[in-house]
């Protein structure tokens, strides 16, 4: 067969055999069951909502699994059927050459003097944009000081050149010793951001500034001597001209190209709008408590790790200011362009053969990316982690196997999530030396640390070494027991904590952001298998590309059990790694096959790749800012405006119109009044920015926002943490700020141990602002301070068990476990049916509902799916609901007040029974007599109370 036609056949083949797999993993995922069958003690969506999260985790493994391996066996069989038996061996006879090489063309004397002119004025570029930024110039202005500065740089470098002729590196001509001396000044952009720091600036009204150098002016002048020393060195033990250009070239992608990019993407907020006292208190309140001496994990909860809870945010309240704001800028003006700079080193490595790859990643930075991408950041080190990998694979010396694992450890220590970096860079060195092994038949019996496995054995002792000092640290600290608590707890059952339905995102990103990693590990899947089935080796970009692909593998289900565009950030920030080989990989063929295209000839004596600049140029202008605009816009990214007005203590910079100052005012007012600076306080709606941080009142128990006690054990453990230092007030409800119903689940449901509790050992005492506030039972009301006379609030006392959220366990009580329900002390309640749709349940004279926790349905068949509303007799209807928008499906769900009804659904089955306890209704009910009513309907046979 022709090769031509072989290929076509070929292609054909798999494409059917692709849509076949296909066809066969949509059969079976439409077959896939839609209930939730499972057994638990937490409450989250999907067992609120009777949402099967569970099929998704099927999907993905359908895709992931069955789809590579059907389309490979529908290949064999298509191939065994469609191919005549002598073209049979034919068709793997692939060449071992693997994907075509772009062509190296000789470079011309003139070509290299151009590109030496050309880094010289980048170098001169940057300096200029850097003065640029210290002036203040924008517009037409900051231009003309960026080519006036590229212009003076070059004709000072050629002056320097033409004076050391014959002192410094004597045999070169001008130009070659131009190259020398700009890979020697140019880390001086370095030492020039100090001054860019020492003009970073708000301006407040018409003639007051205020400064924020972030930049020690020892550091900047280190670093450049530094690099400026390395590079003399460097260029001193060079023996041939072209040694020098290479130097020359590293300089300016490694020093120059970085500082570039970090000036663009850097940015000085000015005022702040609205606060996200939940999401932005996780990581301001972590900080604070860490300045004030609190060690993580002993003294308070973590649930994301120390770098994003603690370190992240303590960067910008050190060097700038402790305030929300100053964690802000920490933020945007350091950390997210680092984040970026760390990237686009590992960019520059896997396009290292192709600087317009290097320049458009840049470029493509600049104008695509939006510095608020925060999620991101918590995976900050795992480019250098496959950097290090890279290292090690190459070169098994010990001290690289120990800075790798030591990279390592310090992303998992930082970050506890990223533990499939270990395991997917671990389980790569293995598979290298196993391959190795199998490859050379044999181990070198070699010296410890030089045989064929020592990159593995020198691994292991260091992950032994890292493991070791961790623990030993946090047992000096009485935390580890705590630090290992908590990782298992926050781990285990997080789909049925956090599962969501996928809902549509406006924009390109969502879509492209859930399918590009798995298009990307397929694609991985079938390069890696091509060239195994060619028997080609693997070069180190492919075991990055295995490691990178494995990473993205292990942590994909995270977005599965979370399916919102957060989290699915974070599963594309691990997948970056990878689609990047990818890319690079895809241009190299790409450029290898224009490369033989005769015709093109001229094309590549303009520019070595055509199609890495065409694809970037068709980017370019789907970008929602141009570069013109980022360019001129870069000064003024280092100094920002403010009003002179502060807002609320420890707020920083904001604007007045996004907060409400006087409930803020006010509930300082009502809490001052009670409470000594600095007292304790729980807080049970999910506002630690604003409780703990802003109004500084420190939390009672480890966990300062309660979301993280999720499980029936630490919601006892937190109970437990609570009556050693009993609190004298207690946050108990707020339907209009911070996260008091989390994906739609009331705080009272999902922490139904903890509401318990409070209920039991607190009672109301005021509202200010829909703020519920309890006290401990044992205080007397009356007595307490007078509450402020412009205080809005007209509900006090036992009303205020009906005001907030309803309580409404929708299907939770159908899969809630309930195993400290005493059947033994169960109070049997009689029941008569008044209509075909309410049940009436007598109570006893003297009942006293707040002892028990549990209402047990029975029906004299079996229960029909149903909706049930339970109440007083003869109590007024519920008041009209508030339109409080739930994340993620969840609708629209009920708030205000009062609610005087607890509400439940049934599946059907002979029983229900429901933990009425925890809903602050229930504490409330003083009738003799309460009233079920339900949609359908039903024959209740018996109704029991549970202590």
């Amino acid at each position: 067969m022709h090769p031509y036609l072989r290929r076509v056949h070929q292609t054909l083949v798999f494409a059917v055999a692709a849509a076949m797999a296909a066809l066969l993993v949509a059969s079976i995922q439409s077959r896939l069951p839609s209930q939730l069958t499972v057994r638990t003690d937490v409450v989250g969506y999907p067992i609120y909502n009777n949402f099967n999260v569970s099929r998704y985790f099927q999907t993905y493994y359908l895709i992931l699994l069955l789809f590579p391996a059907a389309t490979f066996a529908f290949c064999v069989a298509l191939r065994a059927l469609t191919t005549p038996s002598q073209w049979r061996l034919q068709s793997f006879a692939v060449s071992a050459s693997g994907a075509a090489k772009p062509a190296t063309l000789p470079c011309s004397r003139s070509k290299d003097k151009a590109v030496q002119v050309a880094r010289t004025l980048f170098v001169g570029a940057v300096l200029g944009l850097e003065a640029g930024i210290v002036t203040g110039w924008t517009g037409w202005r900051l231009g003309t000081l960026v080519l006036l500065g590229a212009a003076v740089y070059l004709a000072v470098l050629g002056f320097a050149a033409h004076m050391t002729r014959g002192v410094l590196l004597p045999g070169m001509q001008l130009w070659e010793r131009r190259s020398a001396i700009n890979a020697t000044v140019a880390p001086a952009v370095i030492l020039m951001l100090t001054a860019v720091s020492a003009s970073t600036q708000v301006v407040i009204g018409p003639s007051t500034s205020t400064t924020y150098p972030w930049l020690p002016v020892w550091l900047s002048l280190a670093s450049s001597l530094g690099v400026g020393v390395a590079v003399g060195r460097a260029l001193a033990r060079s023996t041939t001209v072209k040694r020098a250009q290479i130097i020359e070239r590293r300089v300016i992608v490694l020093v120059v190209g970085p500082v570039c990019l970090f000036l663009f993407i850097a940015l000085l907020p000015g005022a702040l709008g609205g606060m996200d006292v939940f999401h932005e208190g996780e990581w301001l309140v972590g900080a604070e408590l860490f300045g004030r001496g609190w060690f993580p994990w002993r003294d308070f909860a973590v649930i994301h790790g120390a770098f994003y809870d603690i370190l992240a945010p303590s960067v910008g309240m050190r060097l700038f200011e402790n305030s929300r704001w100053g964690s802000t800028a920490g933020f945007l003006l350091l950390l997210v362009p680092v984040y970026w700079v760390v990237h686009y080193y590992f960019a520059a490595f896997v396009f290292r053969r192709n600087w317009m790859g290097i320049v458009g990643c840049a470029l493509l930075v600049v104008i695509f990316v939006d510095v608020s991408m925060f999620p991101h950041l918590r995976f900050m080190f795992w480019p250098l982690i496959l950097l290090a990998l890279a290292a090690v694979l190459r070169d098994a010396r010990p001290w690289r196997c120990v800075l790798f694992v030591g990279l390592v450890g310090v992303q998992v220590i930082l970050t506890p999530e990223a533990v499939y970096a270990a395991v997917a860079s671990g389980a790569t060195v293995v598979l290298f030396e196993l391959v190795e092994w199998r490859r050379r038949r044999s181990v070198v019996p070699v010296r410890f640390g030089r045989t064929l496995f020592g990159r593995t054995l020198w691994c292991a002792v260091a992950a032994l070494g890292v493991a070791g000092a961790w623990l030993v640290l946090l047992a000096i600290h009485g935390a580890a027991d705590d630090y290992l608590g908590q990782l298992l707890t926050f781990a285990r059952d997080h789909r049925l904590v956090g599962g969501l339905p996928m809902a549509p995102v406006r924009g390109a990103y969502f879509p492209v952001a859930v399918v590009a990693p798995i298009v990307g590990v397929l694609v991985t899947v079938w390069c890696l298998g091509a060239k195994v089935r060619r028997r080609e080796g693997l070069a180190i970009e492919d075991w990055l590309l295995v490691a990178a692909a494995l990473m993205v593998v292990f942590y994909y289900p995270k977005f599965v059990a979370r399916a919102d565009v957060d989290h699915v950030a974070h599963v594309f920030a691990t997948a970056m790694p990878m689609l990047l080989i990818l890319v690079a990989k895809s241009l190299s063929w790409a450029e290898g096959l224009f490369a033989r295209w005769r015709p093109v000839g001229a094309v590549r004596r303009l520019t070595g790749q055509p199609v890495t600049l065409v694809v970037v140029l068709a980017l370019v202008p789907l970008a929602p800012v141009s570069l013109p605009e980022r360019f001129s816009s870069v000064p003024r990214r280092f100094t920002a405006t403010a009003s002179p007005a502060q807002v609320f203590p420890n707020l920083g910079y904001a604007q007045s119109r996004w907060f409400d100052e006087k409930m803020m005012n006010e509930l300082a007012a009502v809490m001052g009044s009670y409470l000594r600076p600095g007292e304790p306080v729980f807080d049970f709606t999910n506002q630690p920015g604003f409780i703990h941080y802003l109004l500084g009142y420190p939390p009672a128990t480890r966990y300062y926002h309660v979301s993280m006690a999720l499980r029936r054990d630490t919601q006892r453990e937190l109970i437990a943490e609570l009556a050693r230092t009993r609190p004298r007030l207690v946050v108990f409800q707020n339907d209009q700020r911070g996260f008091p119903a989390p994906d739609g689940v009331p705080n009272i449901i999902r922490h139904y141990e903890v509401s318990q509790y409070l209920l039991d050992h607190y009672q109301p005492w005021v509202e200010v602002h829909r703020y519920v506030l309890f006290v401990p039972r044992e205080a007397d009301v009356a007595s307490l301070p007078p509450l402020p006379t412009s205080l809005d609030s007209g509900f006090s006392g036992e009303d205020l068990l009906f005001r907030g959220y309803p309580c409404d366990w929708r299907y939770a009580p159908n899969f809630l476990t309930t195993p400290d329900a005493a059947d033994a002390q169960a109070l049997s309640l009689p029941v008569r049916r008044v209509g075909p749709n309410v049940t009436r349940i007598e109570l006893p004279p003297g009942t006293d509902l707040s002892r028990f926790r549990w209402l047990d349905l029975e029906g004299a068949g079996r229960l029909r799916p149903d909706s049930f509303k339970l109440g007083m007799t003869g109590q007024p209807p519920d008041g009209p609901p508030a339109a409080v928008p739930v994340p993620r499906g969840g609708g629209v769900h009920a708030s205000g007040g009062p609610h005087r009804t607890i509400r439940f659904r049934s599946l059907g089955g002979r029983s229900i029974r429901v933990r009425v306890g925890s809903c602050p209704a229930w504490h409330g009910y003083t009738t003799s007599s309460l009233h079920l009513t339900h949609g359908a309907e039903q024959e209740i046979a018996a109704v029991r109370l549970l202590p």
